[in-house]
């Protein structure tokens, strides 16, 4: 599978796993599923691991495609709750950076910071 979804109900939060295949459109569906879970709870905090996948191989077109989607979908995630991408390839980490810049431009009301290994990016969404 190439969008999997994991909820931790302890520590509040959320999971997702991205993997080599994951288009845009699986991206936005999936997505849309783990808003409507019953898992799932507003300003949950989320953790995507992004280690399984190639970001430079992502036109950009596709990456702004899902900004646009995941800016719609804010109203709904909540406005309080922290985002942590996780990649351990050093590309993908600068990369995160740019996109995360445009993610800011767009008005993204939620705490947000990249992390090369998943311990880490856990001890940050558990403070």
């Amino acid at each position: 599978m190439t969008f999997e979804v994991t909820f931790d109900e302890r520590r509040r939060i959320v999971v997702i796993c991205l993997r080599e295949g994951v288009t845009v459109e699986s991206l936005i569906e999936g997505y849309e599923g783990l808003l409507s879970d019953q898992g799932f709870s507003e300003n949950m905090d989320v953790l995507w691991d992004l280690s399984g996948l190639d970001l430079a191989r992502f036109p950009l077109g596709d990456i702004r495609r899902v900004q646009a989607r995941l800016k719609e979908f804010m109203v709904m995630r909540g406005k309080d709750y922290k985002a942590a991408l996780m990649t351990t390839r050093t590309l993908d980490y600068q990369l995160l950076r740019v996109y995360i810049g445009i993610l800011q431009m767009i008005g993204a009301n939620f705490k947000l910071k990249i992390f090369n290994s998943s311990t880490d990016a856990l001890k940050w969404l558990d403070q």
